[in-house]
């Protein structure tokens, strides 16, 4: 592939990227864009050998033709369709990417840092727009504001906070001069903060987890752990429950933790109930899902089925749609990266901290039901899992990466 076409295919995936934060119809379009360069650009021949040498793209696009599949028995064909409508990014994705030569290390920081970018600019305007709104309506409780203008609902919008902060954490180095430094530690508080204000409370949890989880893995592999990473740890962990205690509507948030818990293991148990009654091999079907689970509603007389709640976890969510057959693929997509992780010192630490994160976001939330979810997960899954991008290492002392 020539550097024009390469820089056709960057430029049109930083459009998606910034994007993200909006309406899906901009950024529909913007993967309709992608889909139509990729059709009329040619080097056929290329494009089939590289996407051949990739299992994980291949498995990611075998995970949408399970969804296109269920067409064939569904009891909603209409849903259906617009089911796998909805999900083409994990086609579209996979099929581009994977089928072209993987982009240099270079122009992949180019984009994180770009994904980061974003990031900040949204919560700045967020913030000052509810800053704004707030003193309009004179009203103690910002949380219906806050609804109200975050762009994504927030568990999405601190799963995006989240994977920008890990990435900011992985960038930091030795050569970093003082100023490029503090302007790091100044994206980090800022992500965190703001996590924490929204009260994406998974969000906040799973960055911690995975920021500790690395520290004793790096601690381990190195037989030392960096101090600076271990105070930078404490301040964060300090510095957010501060916040949290401070902020009334995040405290709120956080202390209503427990009744978000009871309601989300009702869902989990319906969505268990839709796999026990319908085909183990294939599920029930992406498309009819959520109207056996209203029944389970229904039935267990809960509340949820006024408010049309899915499964809130979306490995038991693929289980009910797709059988047993779904949930293992989807787990071979989360879970090979991980396995050649631990077995190789030598691993790509990005995919492995991205589909940490996935994993516990999944846990309870359905990510791939809404677009968002699935335009953040075959966006980057497909980014960050070729096979032609030089793997990096675990932190070492040298390298003094915080993450």
């Amino acid at each position: 592939m020539n550097l024009k076409k390469e820089t056709i295919y960057f430029s049109i995936i930083l459009l998606i990227i910034g994007t993200l934060p909006l309406g899906f119809q901009t950024n529909g379009i913007f993967i309709i864009l992608l889909a139509f360069y990729w059709l009329i650009s040619g080097d056929w021949q290329e494009k089939i050998k590289l996407l051949r040498s990739n299992g994980l793209y291949l498995l990611l696009i075998l995970f949408y033709f399970l969804h296109l599949s269920a067409l064939l028995y569904t009891d909603d064909l209409r849903a259906g369709i617009l089911e796998i409508e909805k999900k083409l990014p994990l086609l579209v994705m996979p099929l581009v990417l994977g089928s072209i030569p993987g982009f240099s290390q270079a122009r992949i920081r180019k984009l994180l840092w770009f994904f980061v970018l974003t990031c900040f600019i949204t919560v700045i305007f967020s913030s000052l727009k509810i800053g704004y709104m707030h003193l309009k309506v004179n009203q103690s409780d910002a949380t219906p504001i806050i609804k109200e203008i975050l762009p994504l609902h927030y568990p999405y919008f601190g799963m995006y906070l989240v994977f920008a902060t890990l990435f900011v954490l992985h960038s930091f180095n030795k050569n970093n001069t003082r100023a490029v430094y503090l302007i790091k530690i100044g994206l980090v508080i800022t992500f965190s903060l703001f996590i924490t204000f929204i009260g994406a409370k998974m969000a906040f949890a799973s960055l911690l987890f995975i920021y500790a989880a690395s520290l004793v893995t790096s601690g381990i592999i190195n037989r030392k752990y960096n101090i600076r990473t271990l105070l930078l740890f404490c301040f964060l962990l300090i510095f957010s429950l501060g916040a949290i205690f401070m902020i009334p509507q995040s405290r709120e948030r956080f202390i209503d933790t427990l009744n978000q818990f009871e309601m989300k293991t009702v869902s989990w148990k319906c969505g268990l109930n839709v796999l026990e009654n319908s085909n183990l091999l294939i599920g029930a079907g992406p498309a009819d899902v959520q109207e056996l689970l209203q029944l389970c509603y229904y039935n267990i007389q809960s509340w949820m089925f006024d408010y049309n709640y899915n499964v809130h976890n979306q490995f038991i969510e693929t289980a009910a749609g797709l059988g047993l057959v779904g949930f293992t693929v989807l787990l071979l997509l989360v879970c090979l990266p991980l396995y050649s992780g631990f077995r190789n010192r030598k691993v790509n630490t990005l995919l492995i901290l991205f589909l940490s994160l996935f994993i516990l976001s999944s846990l309870t939330e359905s990510i791939l039901q809404t677009n968002k979810g699935i335009v953040f997960f075959s966006l980057f899954y497909s980014i960050l899992a070729s096979k032609t991008r030089v793997s990096t290492p675990l932190p070492t002392e040298s390298s003094q990466n915080l993450i």
